[in-house]
């Protein structure tokens, strides 16, 4: 893909003014055209502040699905000049390779697939999400305020009995943290010193996780997982004959933070990763700020209803009103929507990324559903909590096994 399609739509063209979202004054966006933030996303942008976004897509810009960059590109005109997107890769030579941001030994030899915000502050997202309000409004000015107890912020995506899990596709925090220090993964490395703590003590466990190993097929059963077990969502996504080993292995990064958490190092200046996680993790509900509405719509019917023509005001048709129930509760009630796809086997539902990316261009068709969500997301801002956070879930006392060893020591 060397260009993006370009889709403009005015606020006259929908003229549909829902309940729980107000436009955003134009002076608050960047108003450049799709192709003139294109040009910019491809240029080297040194880091000066902490108010950064990173992503990343190994083959660059070029090679990422359009549906993709239309993420990015509006993540740009939503936040403004106040924030700096960037999408780093692992092309030689190219201005935005990952190693111009970090150094290429903080990495597992084998790498191939990683980010930098642990070193410089910000955001972390994958380019497979929406925005629905400010990251400021989010999750940000709880991060940057000083007084604030608050270091990083994640969503919890609980998949076993007791509470605590979280996902990795959205990471934030200011720079000095602990806690994704010792995790070492992919998304940490860019975020900052504040991350650096608990950023990167998860990046050390994940890193010595895939060192030497062609791939995490069996990263459940190393050394230092084993004695978690498996991760089990309860997510009707994963079909009748969910393979939880598998998912289990793939999202070995989660079962990284886990270890952290459920890990208390001897010594008096020991990490302790349960006091970490309650008393600084700004923490939100992955169902309700997250996958809203994705518990009960799976990929293809979502791909029906953002696909059907934008009719609000027609009451009389149940498939405009399953649409637009869906959409706004969107716009109104969640953060971010997160639409992926990089985990699927037989049995489950096909994604919606899937089949967007099988009839290009329908994730932003002219006059549907998809092309009013598209639209909204940059235009139209919540009412819930207008102008400040989110307010955090509160983190109960640890219920699960907590194991007396140091970072990267195995369990007996």
């Amino acid at each position: 893909m060397s260009t993006i399609t370009e889709v403009r739509t005015t606020r006259e063209e929908f003229n549909f003014q829902p309940e729980g979202l107000v436009a955003i004054d134009e002076k608050y966006l960047d108003t450049r055209s799709d192709i003139e933030i294109t040009a910019i996303l491809k240029c080297h942008q040194p880091v000066t502040t902490q108010r950064n976004v990173w992503a990343i897509w190994g083959d660059g810009l070029e090679k990422m699905p359009e549906w993709c960059l239309r993420n990015v590109i509006s993540w740009v005109r939503r936040l403004g000049p106040s924030w700096t997107v960037r999408v780093v890769d692992l092309v030689s030579g190219s201005p935005n390779q990952i190693y111009h941001f970090v150094d290429a030994d903080e990495f597992p030899s084998n790498f191939n697939d990683v980010l930098p915000e642990a070193k410089h502050g910000g955001v972390y997202m994958d380019v497979s999400t929406l925005i629905f309000r400010s990251l400021d409004d989010i999750c940000w000015s709880a991060l940057e305020d000083p007084k604030s107890p608050y270091k990083v912020a994640l969503f919890e995506y609980q998949c076993r009995k007791h509470f605590g899990q979280v996902m990795n596709n959205f990471i934030a925090c200011t720079k000095g943290d602990p806690f994704i220090k010792n995790c070492k993964s992919t998304s940490f490395l860019i975020l900052g010193d504040n991350c650096l703590c608990l950023l990167n003590t998860g990046h050390a466990i994940f890193c010595s996780v895939w060192q030497d190993s062609p791939s995490l097929e069996g990263a459940h059963a190393h050394p230092l997982l084993r004695h978690l077990g498996l991760l089990e969502p309860d997510d009707p996504g994963f079909g009748e004959n969910p393979d939880f080993t598998k998912f289990t292995d793939y999202a070995a990064h989660m079962l990284s933070y886990e270890r952290l958490r459920l890990l208390e190092e001897p010594g008096q200046d020991g990490f302790s990763g349960t006091k970490y996680f309650k008393d600084h993790i700004f923490l939100l509900s992955a169902w309700k700020e997250e996958f809203y509405g994705q518990d009960e719509i799976d990929g293809e019917e979502l791909y029906q209803l953002l696909s059907l023509d934008f009719r609000p005001k027609d009451s009389a048709d149940k498939l405009q009103q399953r649409a637009k129930e869906f959409v706004i509760g969107l716009l109104s009630k969640s953060a971010i929507a997160k639409f992926g796809e990089s985990y699927w086997h037989p049995g489950m539902p096909l994604p919606l990324p899937t089949l967007w990316k099988k009839n290009p261009g329908s994730d932003c068709k002219p006059g549907t559903w998809a092309a009013y969500l598209r639209w909204a997301s940059v235009h139209m801002d919540q009412t819930r909590r207008l102008g400040r956070c989110l307010e955090p879930i509160p983190i109960p006392d640890e219920k699960d096994t907590v194991v007396q060893v140091k970072v990267l020591e195995p369990v007996a």
